[in-house]
C-alpha cells in the first residue's frame, strides 16, 4: 500500500469517527513510529485537516465534502478618533443597590418640593 492509499483510508476514517487515537491507528493500519509522524505531518501541517489533542488523539477539524472553508475577515481596528469616552453614570451616583440578576433594572426619578415651595404652599409631613 502505497503513503496517498494509506492517507486516504486515514482521512476516510477521521473523517467518519471524527477522532480517533494514536495507537487505534498504529493498529489498525500497521504503522510503526515513523510513519504515523509522517500522518500527522500531513493532516495537522499540511493538510491543515486535523489537530493534535495531548499527543495521544488525532481530532477533525477539515470540511465536509462538498462545501468549502471561507476565511472569517481580518478583524478591523476602531480608529481612535471615533471612540468617545462616556462619564459612567453608576461612578457618579451616590445610591447604592443591590445586584438584581433575574430582574430588570429601572431608574426612579423623584421630584421634591424646594424649600421656598413647601414654605409658601404650606406642604404638610403625614
Amino acid at each position: 500500500m502505497t503513503f496517498d492509499d494509506m492517507l486516504a483510508q486515514v482521512l476516510e476514517l477521521l473523517q467518519r469517527e471524527k477522532r480517533v487515537s494514536y495507537r487505534a491507528l498504529k493498529r489498525r493500519f500497521d504503522l510503526d513510529d515513523a510513519y504515523l509522524e509522517d500522518v500527522k505531518d500531513e493532516l495537522i501541517y499540511a493538510k491543515k485537516l486535523a489537530v493534535d489533542e495531548e499527543n495521544r488523539v488525532l481530532v477533525w477539524t477539515g470540511n465536509v465534502e462538498g462545501t468549502t472553508e471561507t476565511p472569517s475577515p481580518p478583524p478591523q481596528s476602531i480608529p481612535s478618533t471615533l471612540i468617545q469616552t462616556i462619564p459612567s453614570v453608576e461612578a457618579a451616583s451616590p445610591v447604592v443597590t443591590s445586584p438584581t440578576p433575574d430582574a430588570e433594572r429601572r431608574q426612579l426619578t423623584v421630584m421634591l418640593p424646594s424649600k421656598k415651595a413647601c414654605m409658601t404652599h404650606k406642604f404638610r409631613h403625614f
